[in-house]
């Protein structure tokens, strides 16, 4: 079998438009992965994007609405472990919070060596903050700055205040099939719903159903979606991932949820990532209510680094990269590109 720095050479797809734009299938620590590397031009700065879930891949939004970004930055874009195109049930092994990050470090190591990046930083959306901040806390050597967006900060008053939000917003509605609902499931104990994943949906369904947001007129040409398809739509039409890339989500997100979800609930990042080694920013919705926009705040408030910057999106829940595009690249160019320009030797705090 060719060695990763072989493999790297043995992409599938060019588009012209693009003097980088490469896939692969990469075997990382042991299972073999889906990437997609993107640049606009040699010699720009790297930028490893997390997606969210677990278990939702997100590269269709750097070859669409976000492309432009691969003019300034090295998209690395990556479908984690168990899901898309790097599911793969007999090799996978456990998934863990810990493989991930060491599949993510191994990844940036590879990537890093091969294109003779200068630097690389880390975006992270919704779930992948939270594997962001682990990653930057263990790795600082590796990159530059972090951003989130949608950004974990502790799982169990996460859920309890998201499940307490949905229950009062559904009973205000009249809606009683949502109170029932969610009253089925009953409150998280310790981050936990009963079942996990049917649990965890319900709320997130209801939750979306009553968002303050939800009630504005879409922008010209875009409708309004429920928390399914805002998960599923885009990776199960859009040409950027092939029909294997398709089967491995269908059969892969439930797995990944069920699996690392009750691993990776109990985390305080005021208490256990209070101080980082690196520039951090955060993107977030101002009315953000899956990840609260009042932890993200106070994290903010306690969290030590070189920089820490908390930007709002007043327009925005929990994805301002779809609603208020232009100002997410805007504010990532400008949270970035100056911490990239001039990277240093840091050490871990």
């Amino acid at each position: 079998m060719p060695s990763p720095h072989d493999q790297l050479d043995q992409h599938d797809q060019r588009d012209p438009s693009f003097s980088i734009d490469q896939k692969f299938t990469i075997e990382l620590n042991g299972t073999p992965q889906r990437i997609h590397l993107i640049a606009d031009r040699p010699g720009l700065p790297g930028l490893l994007v997390l997606h969210g879930g677990p278990g939702v891949p997100n590269r269709h939004a750097f070859t669409g609405r976000l492309r432009e970004l691969a003019q300034d930055f090295f998209l690395i874009l990556w479908d984690q472990r168990g899901v898309g195109g790097s599911y793969r049930p007999r090799t996978q092994g456990e998934l863990t919070l810990d493989q991930l990050v060491t599949d993510a470090a191994t990844l940036t190591t590879l990537v890093r060596e091969r294109y003779e990046l200068d630097s690389v930083s880390v975006l992270g959306f919704s779930w992948g903050t939270e594997l962001g901040i682990r990653l930057v806390q263990r790795h600082p050597e590796l990159y530059a700055a972090y951003v989130g967006s949608g950004q974990a900060v502790d799982g169990i008053r996460n859920e309890e205040i998201g499940y307490a939000a949905a229950l009062e917003a559904a009973t205000a509605a009249g809606d009683e099939k949502g109170v029932r609902a969610l009253k089925r499931v009953g409150p998280p104990v310790a981050g936990q719903y009963r079942p996990v994943v049917r649990g965890l949906i319900t709320q997130r369904q209801v939750a979306g159903r009553h968002h303050p947001l939800r009630s504005k007129t879409p922008a010209p040409g875009r409708r309004a979606q429920g928390f399914v398809q805002s998960l599923t739509g885009g990776i199960l039409t859009d040409p950027e991932y092939s029909w294997r890339d398709r089967w491995g989500y269908v059969r892969g997100a439930t797995r990944s949820l069920a699996e690392l979800w009750p691993r990776v609930i109990d985390y305080d990042f005021t208490r256990d990532a209070n101080e980082l080694a690196v520039p951090v920013t955060f993107l977030q919705g101002r009315h953000d209510l899956t990840t609260p926009s009042v932890l993200v705040e106070e994290y903010a408030g306690v969290l030590k680094a070189p920089a820490v910057k908390l930007v709002w999106f007043e327009e925005s829940g929990h994805g301002p990269s779809s609603t208020e595009t232009e100002k997410f690249i805007r504010e990532l160019r400008a949270a970035l590109l100056p911490a990239t320009a001039q990277p240093a030797e840091r050490k871990t705090p």
